[in-house]
């Protein structure tokens, strides 16, 4: 009786073409191998998502601020708010220095 296969056995580590009536696939030199893709390039970030929890009231009241301002979300709203606040938290900083 024959010993089991082994792919380790040999000079490499693959298996011999199958015997049994199908052929073995086809060799393509390396120097005609199509090269990989190149690397993606990373994606441009327009925004990052935060989470905020308010009171309803407060809630509210933003719903209201956005509607009467013709913001066309609250995130708009919101970016306004923050770009003011970092604008006058520069010139307080601007004055003290």
């Amino acid at each position: 009786m024959a010993a089991p296969f082994s792919y380790l056995a040999g000079h490499g580590t693959q298996p011999p073409p199958p015997t049994w009536g199908a052929s073995a696939p086809a060799r393509v030199p390396f120097s005609q191998r199509t090269p990989p893709p190149p690397p993606k390039k990373p994606r441009k970030e327009f925004a990052t998502r935060f989470s905020a929890s308010l009171p309803p009231q407060l809630m509210r009241q933003l719903d209201a601020m956005v509607r009467e301002k013709g913001y066309d979300n609250r995130s708009l709203a919101i970016a306004d708010m923050i770009r003011a606040q970092l604008v006058e938290h520069a010139t307080q900083q601007d004055d003290t220095a």
